[in-house]
């Protein structure tokens, strides 16, 4: 029986929050019986878009093998998640999990559409509880065993694509870490071979687009312009099917004339005399280029707000997984050409966050936003000139000066902590900077930035 304890003394929401995990607890069970033969299911520990992840222990029968562990996360999936997504997380985690702060996997469990991983649980706290007031030799310690995490899953040529403090777990009691949740990871190879094929798809779309325009414009054009010649009696097919270019002279003359026996069967032409004012014929007001509403003109041009228009706007079809405010700029700027430097820079935000003492540091709730925000902090013409680079064009209304990131995080900091704000060296700023290089082609790696003077003046 698997139960979940309810204290006493819990508000009506606690109690009520608790009834409904203890529902789904139940559930999870009964889809699945393995798993409550084998372990006691005490509270929900996390939630995401695609999976739960619940807090459970061995009963004192069964035994995994694994010596110390007797409590484990079980990532419950949801049913609707991709079989592909599910296959890669579970191959990253059995490759790559395991040893250098990377979690591993202990077996996984399946019956039918429900499917749990089962993980070693890593006691942790909360980011916001410690970010405030991290020493500089505990930022260095927390920053070199995030980079190793990295450094070891970029090894495998794999992205992480969801680098975040809730994903890298840290018990300050115990010193030890984990990267969790690979539901985004994608391969680099198979990135690179999906742009190519998507790049294959829009040629062949449009060129199948472009010939179905023309057919259908091309019916169209035959079923109005016979509609216009209902009422007009067709003279017999003549025995010579092109006239001289006198014929044609002559009939120019004639007003409205529609005639086949000049041009061949099929032609349908009306004729305008040269001396009466042009009239837009039906035919022209059936084909006429329409004009293009007021509502699809971009109207923020120069104003401190983003229109309907560039919200709505469809986006093109490349990876943008991960979680707002840590995206890099070629993410926002949906360039194909994305590799493993997408981690570093969330690496770079985290950093961020812990000099300015400030969680979280980028609020974008879309992508239009965070580049402004981008913007805001880097410059106008640093983010155009990348975003040329990525084959892309940035129009700012303003032009904004780059700020300068260690003055900021010092102001922040102050405001924060007061007179107890901590001085770190200018090494951790040059470190931020390399991180958060807008540049994906120069960004630091994970192994260099080991070798960075600041990581490796760290001293247990």
């Amino acid at each position: 029986m698997n139960e979940l304890a309810v204290e006493p003394g819990c508000s009506k929401d606690e109690s009520k929050r608790s009834h409904g995990v203890r529902e789904k607890i139940e559930i999870l069970v009964n889809k699945l019986p393995i798993l409550g033969d084998m372990f006691i299911v005490h509270d929900k520990i996390g939630e995401g878009t695609f999976s739960n992840v619940y807090l459970a222990s061995l009963k004192p029968d069964v035994s995994l093998g694994e010596e110390g562990y007797r409590h484990f996360a079980i990532k419950h999936l949801i049913p609707t998640c991709s079989p592909s997504r599910v296959v890669k997380e579970l191959k990253c985690m059995q490759d790559i999990g395991g040893v250098e702060n990377v979690v591993g996997i202990s077996m996984c469990l399946r019956n039918n559409d429900c499917i749990t991983f089962i993980m070693p649980y890593q006691p942790h706290d909360r980011f916001s509880s410690y970010v405030s007031d991290m020493q500089v030799n505990e930022t260095q310690l927390y920053m070199r065993e995030l980079l190793i995490a990295l450094r070891r899953v970029h090894q495998f040529k794999i992205i992480h694509r969801d680098i975040k403090p809730s994903n890298f777990l840290y018990s300050r009691e115990n010193r030890k870490f984990l990267l969790v949740d690979f539901g985004l990871a994608q391969q680099v190879d198979e990135l690179k071979a999906e742009n190519y094929e998507n790049m294959k798809d829009k040629k062949r779309k449009r060129s199948d687009d472009e010939e179905d325009y023309q057919t259908s414009i091309d019916r169209l054009k035959r079923q109005a312009l016979q509609s216009l010649d209902s009422n007009v009696p067709l003279p017999a097919k003549p025995a010579t099917p092109i006239a001289k270019k006198t014929d044609l002279y002559n009939l120019k003359k004639n007003v409205g004339f529609s005639y086949r026996s000049v041009l061949g069967e099929r032609a349908n032409v009306a004729l305008i005399h040269p001396g009466l004012k042009k009239a837009q014929t039906a035919t022209e007001k059936i084909f006429a280029k329409p004009q293009a509403p007021l509502s699809t003109q971009c109207n923020c041009d120069g104003k401190a707000q983003i229109c309907h228009c560039c919200l709505v706007r469809k986006g093109m079809n490349t990876p943008r997984a991960g979680t707002p405010g840590f995206r890099p700029p070629e993410v926002l700027l949906k360039s194909p050409f994305q590799d493993t430097a997408v981690d570093i820079w969330a690496v770079g935000v985290i950093f961020l966050c812990i000099l300015s003492r400030t969680y979280p540091f980028f609020r974008s709730p879309d992508d239009v936003t965070a580049l402004a925000e981008l913007i805001t902090v880097f410059g106008s013409e640093e983010i155009r000139a990348v975003a040329q680079k990525l084959g892309r064009n940035v129009i700012c209304s303003e032009v904004k000066k780059p700020l300068n990131l260690e003055k900021v995080c010092k102001l922040l900091s102050k405001r924060k902590s007061g007179l107890n704000a901590v001085n770190f060296p200018p090494e951790a700023y040059d470190l931020l900077r390399r991180l958060l290089d807008l540049d994906p082609s120069t960004r630091i790696s994970a192994e260099d930035a080991l070798q960075h003077p600041f990581i490796t003046s760290y001293k247990d």
